[in-house]
């Protein structure tokens, strides 16, 4: 994440007092936020209505996808039947068609509609896929909001520390962003480090060797990995 990205809405900070969650009960938005924490991408949403940013609602919304997750992950049911429920609750947190066009950047533009659809389509399972299934071995040992803010007109930073069963705690900025439609996750820093950019520039290296189509195949690939893994 750029430095001083969020510094502009400092005074519209809003405190909330950390929440320390049990041990013996692992908090519902830890288990989704740290599965989450990965290079999923950022966007912008060019084309929607925009409405004013509600840190109250990010909040609730981020809330309420860690109950969903929660509740999956507590369930005695097979890997594969686990993973699929996971993949919905990613699909209701991230604006994957507009992510998907954040993420591969200036290329996009160029595309024709039969390209664009094969990338959206590839990059939407490898998505989904990937990080269902990372989502589905985390454990937590705690979690914690320690405040969010107003980022601008339209987005809200909720700040949370996430504590692993083992390893070190981790802080987590989730930029949430209100439009007339909904909300949606927008960017994930992990310890200041932005999961937009990361993506973004990884994205960049394979077109610079392979073009879309290259990047295209690579996602599937990854994407059929990934399947396998589980069938077995």
């Amino acid at each position: 994440m750029r430095p001083g990205l969020y510094a502009a809405a400092m005074r519209d900070r809003i405190r909330i007092r950390p929440k320390p969650i049990s041990r013996s009960h692992p908090s519902r938005r830890g288990l989704l936020l740290a599965g989450l924490a990965v290079p999923l991408g950022g966007v912008i949403l060019a084309g929607s209505a925009q409405a004013a940013a509600d840190p109250n609602a990010a909040i609730r919304f981020i809330d309420s996808l860690g109950q969903q997750t929660l509740g999956i992950l507590n369930q005695p049911q097979p890997l594969a039947q686990r993973e699929a429920q996971l993949r919905e609750v990613l699909r209701q947190g991230f604006d994957l068609a507009f992510i998907g066009r954040f993420v591969l950047g200036r290329p996009y533009a160029s595309m024709s509609p039969e390209q664009a659809a094969d990338y959206h389509q590839a990059f939407n399972d490898f998505v989904l896929r990937t990080y269902a299934r990372r989502l589905s071995g985390f454990q937590a040992r705690s979690f914690a909001i320690l405040g969010a803010r107003a980022a601008g007109d339209t987005d809200t930073e909720v700040s949370t520390r996430i504590d692993p069963a083992n390893g070190q705690p981790v802080r987590c900025d989730w930029r949430v962003r209100q439009t007339d439609q909904r909300l949606g996750i927008i960017d994930v820093a992990v310890e200041n480090v932005s999961m937009a950019v990361t993506q973004r520039n990884e994205f960049a290296s394979v077109i610079t060797t392979g073009g879309v189509n290259g990047l295209i195949g690579t996602l599937r690939a990854r994407t059929d990995r990934e399947t396998v893994s589980v069938s077995r």
